[in-house]
């Protein structure tokens, strides 16, 4: 009786034991959810990017646009926009597109729009398109066909670049521009046209002296028979 009554005794002691492991149990469990939700909300935001430049090899063909908040060194091929804080269009490089970005440094191929704040194009470029700049500089050997115009606020300017007007040209600006004939046709033409007039002229004298020396030399020759019958 003893024996079974401490055993009864002991099992009366042991079960607040278990339940107590089980809501310990329960708790750790929680607790571990309620830091995984912690740490999921306290993630860090997305970082700043960083001075290294996101790097588009030349194997690379893109149908549509890029974005990007950094820099970007484009090497493919795109049929699409690119927009950019910074963009470097490596030689051998095509963009078929509009290219929006503070800085462009081009030195392939853009057939399309570009709007930054400062535009550079390298000797080996080819630019087939309208450039919207605050500042613009062009190496020698560089190909450019469209127009170009400044702009405070290039990244929000939309319009298109129109070339500048030139003032109508005066009379003495067409003259100016007007070639000149050919001078030793022209003056060989003048000479034939006076040739016939220096000689009508020239011989126009020559006859109407011939008849005042022929009345003059039949007046003396008179005089001459006359002296001669009043000596006689």
């Amino acid at each position: 009786m003893f024996s079974k009554a401490k055993r009864d005794k002991s099992d009366d002691r042991q079960l607040p034991d278990f339940e107590d492991q089980r809501s310990m149990t329960a708790d750790q469990s929680m607790t571990r959810r309620a830091d995984a939700k912690s740490s999921a909300r306290s993630k860090p935001a997305r970082t700043a990017p960083t001075g290294v430049p996101s790097l588009i090899s030349a194997d690379m063909v893109i149908r549509g646009e890029v974005r990007s908040e950094g820099e970007v060194q484009f090497d493919g091929e795109i049929d699409g926009d690119i927009y950019a804080k910074g963009l470097v269009i490596g030689e051998g490089a095509t963009v078929r597109g509009e290219v929006i970005a503070e800085k462009v440094k081009v030195a392939g191929t853009v057939e399309g729009r570009v709007r930054a704040t400062r535009v550079e194009l390298t000797a080996s470029s080819i630019v087939k398109g309208d450039i919207i700049h605050t500042a613009l500089m062009i190496e020698a050997g560089a190909r450019f066909e469209g127009s170009c115009r400044h702009s405070d606020d290039p990244l929000n300017d939309s319009a298109p670049a129109t070339p500048a007007e030139l003032p109508a040209p005066s009379d003495e600006r067409v003259l100016a521009a007007t070639p000149a004939p050919n001078a030793p046709r022209e003056r060989e033409a003048k000479l034939r046209e006076a040739a016939p007039l220096r000689r009508d002229a020239a011989a126009a004298p020559a006859s109407e002296e011939k008849p005042a020396d022929m009345q003059q030399m039949r007046q003396t020759g008179g005089k001459a028979l006359a002296q001669k019958a009043n000596l006689r």
